[in-house]
């Protein structure tokens, strides 16, 4: 049984007791929808997707995508005000984003997702004698992600934006990533 207490924003969620508080009022929220915040919130920053929702808040029993909907829209409501945002990605699923740590001050971030010390940072030398940095995370087929405007080799493993979507493509494959000329 999860015993959780999650901190985020102006928000404290005890998942033993059920409760969601706001500074000190309390938030009443029904069971699944409660559930759902809770689901939200282990995965923050990732892809929780309408599938793997629907299985873990009503197992073995076909229900209509209408009631996952309600229940996000129940929660954006409740975290109305804040800096959480519910994000929908159509036809897929919801990312909460939001800054998520345990009461006491541990980071929710999973032990699969990389760390500046998991991924060397090298650097290849270019025919003008440019250094450009590169870096592999993870064993399997390589795949690279392409270098855009805003990319930083070491802060990217840490950032709430990269950290998931690296350790989801550095879990089966050999994520190489470079910064651009300029960076």
């Amino acid at each position: 049984m999860n015993e959780a207490v999650y901190v985020f924003d102006q928000y404290r969620l005890d998942v033993r007791e059920r409760r969601l508080w706001k500074g000190d009022d309390l938030v009443p929220l029904r069971e699944k929808v409660f559930d759902t915040l809770v689901l939200l919130i282990e995965g923050a920053g990732r892809l929780r997707t309408q599938d793997e929702l629907t299985t873990a808040l009503w197992p073995d029993v076909a229900v209509e995508p209408n009631n996952l909907q309600h229940n996000i829209s129940v929660l954006r409501r409740a975290l109305a005000g804040s800096s959480v945002e519910i994000e929908t990605l159509r036809g897929r699923g919801y990312r909460l984003n939001a800054e998520v740590s345990l009461e006491g001050g541990h980071s929710t971030a999973t032990d699969d997702e990389p760390t500046p010390a998991q991924h060397e940072i090298r650097f290849c030398h270019a025919e003008d004698g440019a250094h450009l940095a590169w870096s592999a995370l993870g064993d399997g087929p390589p795949i690279v992600r392409a270098a855009n405007w805003c990319t930083h080799l070491e802060l990217d493993c840490t950032s709430l934006i990269w950290r998931h979507t690296m350790a989801l493509l550095g879990s089966h494959r050999s994520l190489i990533r470079y910064d651009s000329r300029g960076t």
